[in-house]
């Protein structure tokens, strides 16, 4: 989408990387599992977009694997103001 856009990419990394382990979604020990089951989990970004405020419009998008977005996305949407944008 962002080629056929000419729009800047920015991909949300965590922090800590996930091992395939982390993301077992049928261990319910598992990180992954872990967080998705605490509504409040918010995983740390590993970087940030440098001058989101440049930006009028923003696109987001990711896997949904539990029926709802991971919760690193929570982390993302709430590092920034959205005000204004589309």
């Amino acid at each position: 989408m962002a080629d056929g856009l000419g729009a800047d990419l920015y991909e949300i990394t965590p922090e800590q990387p996930y091992t395939a382990e982390d993301l077992d979604y049928g261990n319910y020990e598992s990180r992954s599992s872990v967080e998705m089951n605490d509504p409040s989990a918010r995983p740390a970004i590993s970087d940030s977009v440098e001058n989101m405020e440049q930006y009028d419009v923003v696109l987001i998008g990711y896997p949904i694997c539990w029926g709802e977005a991971p919760r690193i996305m929570g982390t993302f949407i709430e590092s920034y103001d959205f005000r204004g944008k589309l």
